[in-house]
């Protein structure tokens, strides 16, 4: 009986991944070619690296420049990114604003960027990001007369096994949100890539009630959003719809950025999702105790091999199918080796997503 019982987060964890990515290869959502007036908001702070090549991509759009705005929010800045900032200021479409003293960080960023825009469509997008020419076109395309959101694909970029390991593990996140989307139950999506209805954000009242955690300008904006369950929500299953952002080259950035993401997790509206995390968690908790408990011949080995195989197949079915999407298949050579080290980094995620850690972002200190 115990054996069976410590099958079961296992069975569900694999299940779960191969019905999603069923779910996201049979999605095929309709397009329309459009054509709004759209703001395209720009949060950033300390951008000075990536502001240029990201407002330089975005100038270079097929949409026309007389229904496009791009709004950017200088959040405080302490390095020379409004000093770049003056090279595009000519620029009839771009608008440079600073956040007021007093406000702080990437919402109310976002929405001091659309209290001052003009646009139908809001586009999100971040500072260290780029995208092909079609980008804006392909979002706008997916908007019908009930569409409320889209979620654009982000992709992770970069060489090397530790920033090509970070590609193939998010990859899977990607996907997972598409199909979470396509299965009528959108849970996830990333800022670098959003795009919905102003008329919409202020009918669920902007950020209010979200806005005391520092992430979640994406996804907890989602739910608010799906909880009206009156609006469609669409993912642009688009390889134009791409936005690009470099992967993490050190670890302590990579830990904080993780530490700011799960600040939101215990706040999920949707007791569902919270389900699907701890079902995930244990099912790597159950691998990484089989292993331990081999060690010691507590069980047999082969009841870790057979719990090992099961994740190995079923996140190559899905990350298989996400890097295809991406056009990344050459990360899948690191499948392998990052299976070990995803067991330890989904544990380690689990235990600080309980715990109100802080962390340092772009400088500056959070709670």
């Amino acid at each position: 009986m115990w054996l069976v019982i410590l099958f079961i987060p296992v069975i569900y964890y694999c299940s779960y991944l191969i019905y999603h990515t069923i779910k996201f290869n049979h999605y095929h959502p309709k397009t329309i070619d459009n054509q709004f007036f759209v703001s395209i908001i720009i949060p950033v702070r300390n951008e000075q690296e990536n502001i240029k090549n990201c407002i330089e991509s975005i100038l270079q759009q097929t949409y026309p420049k007389n229904l496009m705005e791009v709004i950017i929010v200088n959040d405080h800045s302490e390095d020379d990114t409004l000093i770049i900032l003056q090279n595009f200021i000519n620029d009839d479409c771009i608008k440079i604003i600073n956040l007021p003293e007093g406000k702080k960080g990437k919402k109310e960023s976002i929405d001091f960027g659309i209290l001052n825009s003009k646009g139908e469509i809001i586009i999100t997008t971040d500072g260290d990001t780029w995208r092909n020419k079609e980008w804006v076109q392909t979002m706008i395309n997916y908007f019908n007369e009930n569409t409320a959101l889209v979620s654009g694909p982000v992709k992770l970029t970069g060489k090397g096994i530790w920033q090509e390991m970070q590609a193939l593990e998010f990859s899977g996140l990607i996907l997972l949100g598409a199909a979470m989307i396509a299965n009528q139950s959108p849970s996830l999506c990333n800022g670098a890539n959003l795009a919905y209805r102003k008329k919409v954000y202020y009918e669920v009242g902007g950020f209010l009630n979200i806005d005391q955690i520092a992430s979640g300008d994406d996804e907890l904006l989602l739910h608010k959003i799906r909880n009206l369950k009156k609006y469609d929500i669409q993912f642009a299953k688009n390889q134009d719809a791409i936005v690009e952002t470099s992967a993490h080259k050190n670890l302590k950035t990579f830990i904080h950025q993780r530490l700011r993401w799960t600040s939101k997790s215990t706040v999920y509206p949707d007791y569902w999702i919270t389900f699907h995390l701890i079902m995930a968690y244990f099912a790597n908790l159950t691998i990484f105790l089989s292993f331990i408990f081999s060690m010691f011949l507590f069980i047999n080995w082969w009841i870790f091999f057979c719990l090992m195989f099961a994740k190995v197949i079923s996140e190559f079915f899905i990350l298989y199918h996400a890097n295809k999407f991406l056009k990344q298949m050459q990360n899948l050579k690191w499948l392998l080796i990052e299976q070990f080290f995803h067991i330890l980094y989904v544990l380690w995620v689990g235990l600080i997503s309980q715990m109100k850690l802080k962390y340092e972002w772009k400088g500056r200190r959070v709670n």
